[in-house]
């Protein structure tokens, strides 16, 4: 395929919108399920990526803040998108890759592998989706691994790190 071998990594970016460019899902090594701090119109972009999920195709998820639209300096130079200005800062949602090290392909394999998470904003907790698939009390997987069913039970593990949220304790 072309985009693998310049080293491509193409996200389907507003994947419910009439601004995804006609693609297939199918050429698409991410998709964005969260864009902008409206979340009525970010739920349709989680049951397109859900719904790839359960058809059994594997694709890393990410957020963007879509902040492109910048206050004007003068009134008479707004536009109709100036408001989002007011709400869409950079890292509203900020997406977090858990990769093996802080280098270009490994965060981009670490996406596209769903080790990442998304969140409101820098300041709000991160979560970390563990599982102990073999009993022994320490988790091995981590969000992005699948297991082969076995027959035994699996424990979950969910943490928030980092971060505060007003009125939830974290541990």
């Amino acid at each position: 395929m072309l985009k693998r071998s310049v080293g491509v990594h193409w996200s389907a970016n507003h994947p419910v919108t009439s601004n995804h460019y006609g693609f297939s899902f199918d050429l698409a090594d991410s998709i964005e399920v969260w864009n902008g701090p409206m979340w009525p119109k970010n739920a349709a972009n989680v049951r397109v990526w859900d719904n790839m999920l359960l058809s059994g195709r594997m694709l890393g998820a990410r957020g963007g803040s879509d902040a492109h639209h910048g206050v004007p300096d003068r009134p008479e130079l707004a536009t109709r998108w100036t408001p989002e200005s007011t709400m869409n800062y950079v890292g509203t949602p900020t997406t977090w890759i858990y990769a093996r090290k802080r280098s270009k392909t490994a965060l981009l394999e670490a996406l596209v592998a769903g080790r990442a998470c998304i969140c409101a904003n820098p300041f709000n907790p991160r979560v970390e989706l563990l599982a102990d698939a073999d009993g022994d009390g320490n988790a091995e997987m981590m969000m992005g691994d699948n297991a082969v069913a076995e027959g035994r039970p699996v424990s979950f593990e969910i943490r928030l790190s980092e971060g505060r949220m007003e009125g939830l304790p974290i541990r």
